[in-house]
């Protein structure tokens, strides 16, 4: 539906989907654009079903919106949130 959604509007939408820096871990490049550039290799992520959804998820959206010319961006970040209540903390590894 997103994709009908955005080729039927009448100015050209940007497609933003917050993904995880999991959905590339498992993939082992020395390259930087690694971080910024789809990853075809379904043995990047590493083998957690979140990860896993993450990175299907950007293929899918980039093959999809690539092939109707519409704008799309991905984020791929660990942590965006903080807890709601205490001071709570992050693990140090993430």
């Amino acid at each position: 539906r997103l994709a009908e959604f955005a080729v039927s509007v009448a100015h050209s939408p940007i497609i933003f989907f917050a993904s995880s820096i999991g959905s590339i871990l498992g993939y082992h490049d020395s390259s930087p654009s690694i971080l910024k550039d789809i990853v075809s290799d379904i043995k990047a992520p590493s083998s957690i079903g979140y990860k896993e959804s993450k990175h299907l998820a950007e293929l899918h959206l980039n093959y999809t919106f690539k092939s109707l010319s519409i704008d799309t961006r991905i984020a791929r970040v660990g942590q965006i949130a903080g807890p709601v209540k205490g001071q709570g903390i992050w693990n140090k590894w993430e």
